[in-house]
């Protein structure tokens, strides 16, 4: 997995169940960006969309999805799977 540029944090993250994949949230520029990385090669891909308000929360059982929290003006939308 390749560090994060000085002017990017990451905001939350969560390893998969079966612990070979982690997702982050990378934070900076005033966006944030969804990435999850296989730990098995190091490989990192963005998936894309607008991650604004989104927290990681857990990796579903299965591996497959995410759990997260979407926040909006201090208060919770939604809890996606």
């Amino acid at each position: 997995v390749h560090p994060v540029s000085d002017s990017r944090f990451v905001g939350s993250a969560a390893f998969s169940a079966d612990s070979r994949r982690i997702a982050f949230l990378e934070i900076g520029g005033g966006r944030r960006q969804l990435n999850i990385a296989d730990l098995d090669t190091g490989a990192a891909r963005a998936v894309e969309g607008d991650w604004s308000g989104f927290f990681v929360n857990a990796w579903m059982a299965d591996s497959r999805s995410l759990v997260a929290t979407v926040w909006q003006h201090g208060e919770r939308l939604s809890q996606l799977a």
